[in-house]
């Protein structure tokens, strides 16, 4: 049978390099290993039972309905949709099996691997730190990615071709290795930043000490992470809402040119929606011959089916790549009617 001494660490070890157990006034640590946050850790221990499980439902499913069941107008996303997928299942993987428990006090942050992945080395468990907090800035950056997407979408009348596609997604991964490459460096040179300090004494009472995971902010490498990821969320945010004001703009244009007020929509006026390079490539819409004052009296479910019929094309076709398609919104106060142009 274990004794204390044989359980408790008074010095530093090659797991725990920088912190060790610390004996109480009399220079005696407890009879029995002892945690103060035992309760605390039993409800956590629930949630993450419940969290794992419903995310290792939910997780897999989206990323099977994108594979499998996107089509229609979100058919063009799917690229985009799968990464943000992919990487919902990456950041589900990685706090299922980190679990991080983390304490901040004066400057440093203290934490320690409470999931399955605690069963890893040192520097493992410092890689696996490191992707889970870096996962956070990835998805953070896939926000401007996607309003750009579809800002282009509304602009250009169609979707990014490949090159851009590609590009767009390589996004969010390329900004991301520096925060990535400097909070790994971080974990293993901030706490060298105070020589002979034990960070024990700033973690939470327990005994045996677990294996600490130390980001000091006296140290260059986690003010170097620390504003590298700040300034990446704040540009993502930035980002966002810029190219969201442009769409929003843009929508706001279109609104305005085929308002009712404006009178009867021309087709010089019109905005590309669909073509194709040859002359059957075309949406034929029954019921609307053209844009002129005998089509108020159509219906608006005709347009609505008409616009459905237009949601079901492929968006791989020729009728997706030109500029010989317009949609016209007629100036009646009762309905729309569609006519395209060729």
């Amino acid at each position: 049978m274990a004794t204390p001494s044989s359980i408790f660490h008074a010095a530093r070890t090659a797991d725990n390099p920088f912190a060790w157990d610390v004996p109480d006034a009399n220079g005696m640590f407890p009879p029995s290993p002892y945690d103060e946050l035992a309760v605390l850790n039993w409800y956590t221990s629930i949630h993450y039972a419940v969290t794992i499980s419903v995310g290792a439902i939910l997780v897999p499913s989206m990323i099977y309905m994108v594979l499998f069941h996107t089509t229609g107008a979100l058919l063009p996303y799917k690229k985009l949709l799968l990464v943000c997928s992919t990487s919902d299942f990456f950041f589900w993987l990685l706090d299922s099996c980190g679990q991080l428990k983390v304490r901040t006090i004066d400057g440093v942050l203290v934490g320690t691997v409470a999931g399955p992945a605690k069963l890893l080395p040192r520097w493992g468990q410092f890689i696996a730190a490191s992707l889970g907090v870096t996962l956070v800035c990835f998805t953070n950056a896939t926000l401007p990615a996607q309003s750009f997407y579809r800002y282009y979408a509304l602009t250009r009348g169609k979707t990014c071709d490949k090159l851009k596609t590609t590009l767009i997604l390589a996004f969010p991964f390329v900004v991301n290795i520096a925060p990535f490459a400097l909070l790994s460096i971080s974990f293993f040179e901030s706490p060298k930043v105070q020589p002979g300090f034990n960070y024990g004494t700033v973690w939470f009472k327990e005994y045996p000490i677990p294996l600490l995971l130390i980001l000091d902010s006296r140290s260059s490498w986690d003010r170097a992470f620390i504003a590298t990821a700040s300034l990446l969320i704040s540009l993502g945010y930035l980002g966002t809402v810029y190219f969201s004001y442009r769409t929003w703009r843009q929508l706001c244009v279109y609104a305005d040119k085929y308002s009712p007020k404006k009178g009867t929509a021309s087709p010089v006026g019109s905005v590309p929606v669909l073509s194709g390079g040859d002359p059957a490539d075309h949406i034929d819409c029954p019921g609307f011959p053209s844009c002129s004052k005998r089509t108020t009296s159509y219906r608006r479910r005709n347009c609505d089916n008409c616009f459905r019929h237009l949601g079901q094309l492929d968006p791989h076709s020729k009728l997706a790549s030109n500029n010989h398609c317009y949609c016209a919104l007629s100036s009646s106060a009762q309905g729309m009617a569609m006519s395209c142009v060729t």
